[in-house]
């Protein structure tokens, strides 16, 4: 894959990859992205949360959402009204200070462990995240390494408090959604894509490429 990314060349691949990011943070920004099964939902039908940049969501109720290249978008989710469990972390890119040296990335990421919350969602509501903001790669790597993040509703009540993920208990919930019980572990079925073919392909490339493969790349997409 890293043998891939250097055989393109770099001003032009790099300006495609940017246009396509570009396309896929308008598309998540200005839409709500459906977290459930089924036909979509009436806007008056649906609770929605804000998640605000570095608040990468991963699934609900224990379905996989659609992610995006960029973390620092604000992303509008759409739920099902009733108990609803979300995991997703923090995660946020850094440029390190100083010229680069013997082929080091001019990037830093930062990313914590995942961490779960419950609550009560109403129809017709909209919800967001709160959480410690950082200034800086320092602050940002111990927001990292315990991360919290609370979630209020539209008059900033807060309704839960995040605590960390694990497989055990997430296998164990069982979320009420609209009357209904479901196995937070239930199918997970992929969102359709309203993005253009090359963004979707993008993408799914992205998505199949191993976490060596893309610090290999991210090296070598901000080398000098």
């Amino acid at each position: 894959m890293y043998r891939f990314f250097q055989g393109l060349r770099r001003p032009k691949f790099l300006g495609l990859v940017l246009s396509l990011v570009l396309l896929s943070a308008c598309s998540a920004s200005n839409k709500v992205v459906q977290t459930y099964e089924g036909n979509i939902l009436p806007q008056d039908q649906l609770a929605v949360v804000l998640a605000p940049e570095n608040i990468s969501l991963i699934s609900v109720n224990g379905r996989e959402v659609p992610t995006y290249l960029l973390s620092n978008i604000e992303t509008k989710y759409g739920l099902r009204a009733g108990l609803n469990q979300l995991v997703f972390k923090y995660e946020s890119i850094w440029a390190k200070p100083g010229p680069q040296t013997n082929g080091n990335s001019r990037s830093e990421k930062t990313e914590s462990q995942l961490v779960m919350l419950e609550f009560n969602a109403l129809a017709g509501e909209s919800y967001n995240f709160v959480y410690a903001e950082a200034d800086n790669i320092r602050e940002a790597r111990s927001l990292a390494s315990n991360f919290s993040a609370s979630l209020v509703d539209k008059v900033g009540q807060e309704l839960a408090v995040s605590v960390p993920y694990t497989e055990k208990s997430s296998a164990n919930q069982k979320v009420f959604v609209s009357g209904k019980v479901t196995g937070a572990d239930s199918g997970l079925s992929e969102s359709k894509s309203e993005a253009a073919s090359s963004l979707v392909s993008l993408k799914e490339l992205w998505g199949k490429t191993s976490t060596e493969d893309r610090k290999a790349f991210l090296v070598w997409a901000f080398q000098e």
